[in-house]
């Protein structure tokens, strides 16, 4: 609604709240699924063959976002973020590989 009036929605005195955004807030959110937006705070990157890091823009990181990676290639080492900063963050390998590496993201902000 466009009227002065309509600030937010207020639901079981302060449990559930929805502001004249469309931000939804709750004590507990228990769902079975979530589906999110591609290109919004999912993504895929690749770190090349011999390489050993990767720089991923995405207008959605903070430096206080978990942002958790999973590669789409077998390996024998793990891939970790080792760099966040706003609308940016770095995954890095030990070692390099002689394949290219392809991984998803998927980043959760976190309220400070």
């Amino acid at each position: 609604q466009k009227s002065a009036l309509a600030q937010s929605l207020d639901i079981f005195n302060g449990q559930v709240t929805i502001d004249k955004d469309g931000n939804l807030k709750a004590t507990t959110l228990l769902v079975d699924q979530i589906t999110v937006n591609e290109g919004k705070v999912t993504g895929s990157g690749v770190i090349l063959a011999g390489q050993v890091e990767t720089l991923i823009e995405n207008p959605y990181v903070e430096g206080s976002s978990a942002i958790f990676i999973s590669p789409n290639t077998p390996l024998l080492q793990k891939m970790a973020v080792t760099e966040k900063g706003l609308k940016t963050f770095k995954v890095k390998l030990v070692h390099p590989e002689p394949q290219d590496i392809n991984f998803e993201y998927f980043i959760v902000g976190i309220n400070i």
